[in-house]
């Protein structure tokens, strides 16, 4: 059984606080974290429970899809999983692709060029923004701008499809995310915040072309692009457990999309305590400045009681100017947020004290340990009088899952607790979807925090399900692009075994070279001989197979356009890959009779320390999907 968490904190500390019970029930546990040894992974995988995070689980298996030696495979064939915060692992994380990839050196220079010829372009004449602000787009004097700027001519034309998708990504790198929201910058890096859980999301980036752009409008060091070994969405990943459950407290809102997506049912069980904390009706205003006044008053007027509060922010930039505001006033406070999360043990473990104030940018994830009054039950006898935990949300989310997550911190088993939201209509959730337009005027001029007030709720409700809504679109668009390329992969994987087959391994070239295939036995034996048949194969597998990953991708980045031709994106992607696979085999069959050839012209010398150079210096990331098509894709259909 493999228990998939959501971090290596909580993988470890799951195994070990549940470890002693297995033990006791004649079964054996281990855990894995980010950077084990192969020998440390493997005892891990034989426990008959293992807890590791989905991600990682997912890394290994890809890995194991590289290895030249069978022994290096540290996986067993996978049965049941078990996924904690499942929502968060199945549903908001599964269309993100998990990619092995090895260092190439090659460095994206034209895309630097492109990228500082887009921060010429002037908005409102060279590029325009639909209308809810997000997809920017270049106008027909911006089209003769940029070029003009890179010397080229019909940038519509196919020949210029790549150059067309990095001027989006440039585009997207400059408009379309921004520092302290969408991303940081530290240690001369772009780290990506999980949207989720406000948290640094390690190892994740965006697709090579516009993790370059962010680089290059950040003025930091570019990286080289890797080459792209294994690529595979987690939720493909998941779909090789025979038996597949998981628990979050916030599944009902995703019902139909575990039943279509996974085939599994939700089943609710009652709370262990009945909750009896107080949710006050939202606080709404109609400018952000009017909120953040009444917000750091509600802190002051709630901290001179003493009871905790914790407040949660849409993003660090928020966070910061609160936090900011609030020492003004002489409150002391604590943040945190993506650029101090190492100490997020220590803020949280203090988030239930009396007088504790703490910022957060997003509890989903986070704080389900907050103990009111600390370690101390005395102490929580007083927090409780003065009516347990505070949560004071500073905007609705676009997913009413992660307002119940962040409310959810308050009012545990059985505690008071108190939460409420302020929102004004200037919040990014009404602003996208224009709702000051939509709402009467005579709405306009009255106080917003009276009964009419309700109005303005449901429609955020409304909203929030419109937006949930088109998350959904999106993922169900990312598992269709996914589902071909995933039968072709084991293809390639069933080739991949037979390389290991040395009897009808060494048969392909044994029909091929039987002059050749006597030289090489005589020189350096049976087994030398099988090994290097086998180290061929798999090189040249996993050579084309990364070759046809990275024109697939390059292919899928611009095939958005297709939607503005009148095509289907999606058929015009499955055609696609479809005809060239079907000429995979093929090549590879060609390839390894050409390198066999090869190596026996240049000397069988070589084969002493291998003729075959091995993947090196591997890394992992995952990476988001493409915007663009997710943005087209919603505009269009």
């Amino acid at each position: 059984v493999h228990i998939l968490t959501f971090n290596d904190y909580l993988a470890e500390r799951d195994a070990n606080w549940m470890g002693s019970i297995f033990t006791f029930l004649g079964l054996t546990v281990g855990f894995i974290k980010e950077g084990y040894s192969i020998e440390k992974r493997k005892n891990a995988y034989k426990a008959d429970v293992t807890y590791i995070t989905a991600r990682e689980a997912g890394f290994d298996y890809l890995r194991d899809c590289l290895v030249y030696n069978e022994e290096d495979i540290v996986q067993r064939p996978f049965y049941y999983a078990i996924v904690d915060e499942a929502d968060s692992i199945l549903i908001d994380e599964a269309r993100v692709p998990l990619i092995v990839a090895s260092v190439t050196g090659y460095m994206p220079d034209d895309l630097i060029d492109i990228s500082k010829a887009v921060k010429k372009l002037q908005p409102e004449i060279h590029i325009k923004f639909d209308s809810y602000g997000e997809q920017v787009h270049l106008t027909d004097e911006g089209l003769n701008e940029i070029e003009r700027l890179l010397n080229i001519k019909g940038i519509y034309e196919s020949s210029n499809v790549t150059i067309l998708s990095k001027i989006h990504s440039a585009l997207f790198a400059e408009y379309s995310v921004a520092r302290d929201i969408d991303y940081i910058v530290r240690d001369q890096q772009i780290e990506m915040i999980d949207e989720f859980t406000g948290r640094v999301a390690k190892k994740r980036r965006w697709p090579d072309s516009m993790q370059t752009a962010i680089e290059v409008k950040e003025n930091i060091p570019v990286k080289s692009h890797g080459k792209i070994l294994q690529r595979m969405p987690l939720h493909n990943f998941i779909f090789l457990y025979e038996i597949l459950c998981g628990m979050t407290a916030t599944a009902m809102e995703s019902k139909d999309e575990f039943s279509e997506l996974y085939n599994l049912k939700i089943v609710t069980i009652p709370p262990h305590k009945k909750s009896i904390r107080v949710d006050k009706s939202d606080n709404i205003f109609k400018t952000t400045d009017e909120k953040q006044k009444a917000i750091v008053e509600e802190i002051l007027k709630v901290n001179q009681t003493g009871q905790p509060i914790l407040v949660g922010t849409k993003n660090i930039k928020e966070s910061i100017m609160l936090y900011n505001a609030l020492k003004q006033k002489g409150i002391n406070c604590s943040i945190l947020n993506a650029k101090n999360d190492k100490k997020e043990a220590e803020i949280i473990s203090n988030a239930g004290r009396q007088g504790s104030v703490v910022i957060s940018t997003n509890m989903a994830g986070r704080g389900i340990d907050i103990i009111l009054g600390g370690n101390d039950s005395y102490k929580a006898f007083d927090v409780k009088k003065l009516g347990g935990l505070y949560v004071l949300a500073t905007n609705r989310f676009d997913s009413n899952r992660i307002d119940k997550q962040l409310i959810g911190r308050s009012g545990r088993q059985g505690d008071p607790g108190v939460s409420r939201f302020f929102i004004s209509l200037e919040d990014d959730l009404f602003c996208k979807y224009k709702l000051a337009d939509i709402l009467p005027k005579s709405l306009m001029q009255v106080d917003l925090n009276n009964n009419k007030s309700t109005h303005i709720h449901t429609i955020a409700l409304n909203l929030q399900k419109v937006v949930s809504g088109s998350h959904y679109k999106s993922r169900q668009r990312a598992y269709r692009y996914y589902t071909l390329i995933n039968e072709q992969r084991k293809v390639v994987l069933h080739m991949r075994s037979g390389a290991f087959d040395s009897k009808s391994n060494n048969l392909f070239y044994n029909n091929g070279f039987p002059n050749d295939v006597n030289n090489v036995i005589t020189q350096i034996g049976h087994d030398g001989y099988s090994s290097l048949c086998r180290d061929i194969s798999l090189k040249c597998i996993d050579d084309l197979w990364s070759e046809y990953l990275y024109e697939v991708n390059e292919y899928q980045s611009s095939i958005h356009l297709r939607r503005l031709g009148g095509e289907d994106p999606i058929f015009e992607f499955q055609k696609f890959i479809v005809t060239h696979f079907s000429a995979l085999e093929e090549k590879i069959n060609r390839l390894k009779k050409e390198t066999f050839k090869n190596i026996v012209e240049q000397g069988l010398h070589l084969c002493e320390n291998g003729a075959i150079e091995k993947p090196t210096a591997t890394y992992t990331y995952i990476a988001d999907s493409d915007p663009f098509e997710d943005d087209f894709g919603n505009l269009l259909t």
